[in-house]
């Protein structure tokens, strides 16, 4: 007995059942729908990949290697099953990576808390943060960016800690992979330089250089990288990354997103933790106040120019700010007491959190952002997994209306509703693709309506509002019903 308790107390064992345990909670709100637009614009780029072997640049950087590799997934599952999951498995790729955050967030916060147990704890509280775990849930590349940029820091503070340069190399390896899949982490190299100043106690000039040449093949690396990407264009990832200097008060709204992310009481233990690095442990302090102090700083950019989705950015800031919290279990018990009284009171949110009824199109955003009530503000957040747990009536539908048409039938949808449409009524991997024709006002749906009078056409919802105002004067011959929503065949107008 005493041989199995000390087995189940080996760091190795409790390391493998927590991963277990985390991609399990991951797999019971894995959604049946992509309910973020970038989502579906990045997994149509997959599936064209995988599908016609060509590549194609998503919006903005192209996040090239997530990409690629949803492509892989998508393309195995093919093998396997004959048929192309577009959603499921790309979201579980994400849930996957989002489950192997356990091990960089362990191994950050085992270096600062010195302590197996804590950091245990630390890595748990941070995993359970909804917004962490809402975006391991999606076929998005922040996740699977955080998981590179993690390890990049741990393998930096070893090379700096151990002085032995292949440690150098690793972070520098997992740092072109972050950069060819997130480019705005190449901020970390301004913390790395003031960590590199002070944890040494002599300058050595030939280390800086090697340092810095180090730093250059990464970023030479990734600039002919993406050129390969983007037809040698070796500067279109620089595009859409924020401009102009934020004022102070865009500054304090944007810190207040990336905080309430953190919830409502865990910013305090945050702040407490800051206070106690400060104290104990100086060069941890100063390292993790860069990280906030340059991103904070970087995000109010986004902000300024009207990014409003910065929670989503700033994920790497949520991490380092609960680390920090997590700091309070190693300096007294008082502290650890506080820690686990606020623990569980986040918890108590998180699980009212799940159980709210909630829209999930007005709680994308910042709707919630500036609430009076902070406890509602991160209940929100929280309820976001259970609505994506459901699945989304709309891809339903559009799915069913996929095998329902015939190939070049006309679907006419509101103009800012692309992304899901284009994806599963026009994706690469269907063999009757609808052509998709976008409207934005009553007038230009009159007018499409005469130009395609010759075809069959079915309406999606705001396409389908707007018709209802004019359905008097274009009566149509068939009308059918799929998942409670209407697909309309029309009469040639007189």
């Amino acid at each position: 007995m005493d041989k199995i308790i000390e087995f189940i107390k080996k760091e190795k064992f409790l390391l493998f059942l927590l991963f277990v345990l985390v991609l399990l909670s991951r797999l019971l709100f894995l959604g049946s729908s992509l309910w973020h637009d970038d989502a579906f614009n990045l997994v149509d780029k997959a599936v064209n990949l995988a599908v016609n072997g060509q590549y194609l640049n998503a919006h903005s950087t192209g996040y090239p290697f997530w990409i690629i590799l949803m492509a892989l997934v998508i393309k195995i599952g093919h093998f396997f099953t004959d048929k192309w999951s577009v959603v499921f498995l790309p979201n579980l790729t994400a849930a996957f990576f989002g489950s192997l955050l356990l091990f960089p967030i362990y191994n950050l916060s085992k270096k600062i808390l010195n302590n197996h147990y804590a950091a245990l704890l630390t890595a748990i509280t941070v995993l359970i943060n909804p917004i962490i775990w809402r975006w391991s849930e999606i076929a998005m590349s922040d996740i699977f960016a955080l998981f590179f940029i993690l390890y990049a820091i741990v393998f930096f503070m070893d090379f700096v800690e151990k002085d032995e340069k292949k440690y150098l190399w690793l972070s520098s390896l997992f740092l072109y992979l972050t950069l060819m899949t997130r480019v705005l982490y190449g901020l970390v190299l301004l913390p790395f330089i003031i960590f590199w100043f002070i944890s040494k106690k002599q300058f050595n000039f030939k280390n800086l250089i090697y340092i810095a040449g180090n730093w250059f093949l990464v970023i030479i690396a990734t600039f002919f990288t993406y050129g390969l990407f983007h037809n040698f264009d070796f500067l279109s990832f620089l595009t859409g990354y924020g401009s102009g200097l934020p004022t102070l008060k865009e500054f304090l709204l944007s810190s207040a997103i990336i905080f309430k992310s953190v919830g409502p009481v865990m910013i305090l233990m945050s702040g407490l933790g800051l206070i106690y690095l400060f104290k104990r442990n100086k060069k941890y302090f100063y390292f993790l106040l860069s990280f906030l102090v340059i991103f904070l700083c970087y995000l109010s950019t986004l902000y300024r120019v009207g990014f409003f989705d910065i929670e989503r950015y700033s994920i790497l800031m949520t991490v380092i700010l609960l680390i920090m919290a997590g700091y309070c279990l190693v300096v007294n018990k008082i502290t650890r007491v506080l820690f686990i009284i606020f623990l569980l009171l986040s918890l108590s949110l998180f699980f009212r959190g799940i159980n709210l009824p909630f829209d999930q199109y007005k709680n994308y955003g910042l709707t919630f952002v500036f609430s009076e009530n902070h406890f509602v503000n991160y209940e929100a957040k929280a309820s976001q997994l259970s609505l994506q747990a459901k699945g989304d009536g709309d891809l339903q539908a559009y799915q069913s209306l996929a095998n329902y048409i015939n190939d070049q039938d006309i679907v006419f949808h509101w103009h800012k509703d692309w992304a899901m449409p284009k994806l599963s009524l026009a994706g690469a991997h269907l063999s009757n693709k609808a052509l998709l024709v976008a409207i934005d006002s009553k007038e230009d749906l009159e007018k499409k309506l005469v130009k395609y009078q010759d075809k069959r056409i079915y309406l999606l919802r705001g396409a389908y509002d707007t018709y209802l105002e004019i359905m008097d004067k274009y009566k149509p011959i068939e009308t059918a019903i799929l998942n409670n929503r209407y697909i309309i065949s029309f009469i040639p107008p007189n």
